[in-house]
């Protein structure tokens, strides 16, 4: 069986949304699967990959590379905003599955805490219709990608059961979870449970209200006045350290 992934995002990152197809082909190389997963250099090879995202010019892209390469392969997976076009249109003969990552869904029915300073109400307050509109906007091309899908692939029964409530068939969604793989499982369970004698907490990912940069004052002085002498380190922030110091109470500062 031979698969092929689609990537949005730089395979030289290889950490969030990357991370998580590179894991999934390792896993299935060893059951003897032929995996290869496209970054966006590749689908969007003839013109230069833009700093700044263009969704539009992406999924024209991926759709004329799925329409050359496809038929190589016994299944192409996607993510599920970039391909709102007619199934007909693609080799019947593939099993075409989209994936999600982050399911959009949800951003139109939550509300993500706002840092609390004049620059985040202020963008709220401005860009609030604007990003309503644009969030609609993307949900229509999701709706459509994942209804022309084969199969829906979603990491949590949550998200299956947000797709049913928006119509979706139950049998077309499948979930696998994101975790551990199985040849690293055993340096977890290694671990010692017991709190270690100069405690250390990391945190990956970027400091942004949508990773729950609003939260994180209030979760880090929990720990802080549970554990004594606890550090913290937070890796692949994106952000000036000054201004991420500044979202936290002064007495945690110096253990960031």
């Amino acid at each position: 069986m031979r698969i092929l992934f689609c990537s949005q995002v730089p395979l030289l990152k290889e950490l969030g949304a990357t991370k998580i197809l590179i894991e999934l082909a390792e896993e299935l190389q060893e059951l003897g699967w032929s995996c290869k997963i496209a970054s966006p250099f590749e689908i969007r090879s003839e013109q230069k990959y833009e700093k700044r995202f263009n969704i539009i010019l992406f999924s024209e892209s991926l759709k004329d590379y799925l329409l050359k390469y496809a038929p190589e392969y016994d299944v192409v997976e996607y993510d599920h905003i970039y391909l709102p076009y007619p199934r007909t249109e693609f080799c019947s003969k593939t099993l075409f599955v989209a994936r999600e990552a982050l399911l959009t869904h949800h951003l139109m029915n939550l509300s993500i805490p706002l840092i609390k300073n004049y620059r985040s109400r202020l963008h709220s307050f401005i860009m609030g219709r604007f990003d309503k509109l644009f969030h609609e906007k993307i949900m229509q091309r999701v709706h459509i990608t994942l209804s022309q899908a084969d199969l829906i692939n979603v990491a949590n029964y949550d998200d299956k059961t947000e797709l049913i409530r928006c119509g979706f068939p139950g049998e077309k969604i499948a979930v696998i979870p994101h975790g551990i793989s199985r040849s690293r499982r055993f340096l977890f369970d290694a671990v010692n449970s017991e709190v270690p004698e100069e405690p250390k907490v990391v945190f990956v990912g970027t400091f942004y209200k949508r990773k729950g940069a609003a939260d994180f004052p209030i979760i880090l002085e929990d720990i802080y006045n549970k554990i004594n002498g606890v550090k913290f380190k937070l890796l692949g922030t994106d952000g000036n350290k000054r201004d991420i110091l500044a979202k936290f109470p002064r007495k945690l500062r110096s253990c960031i």
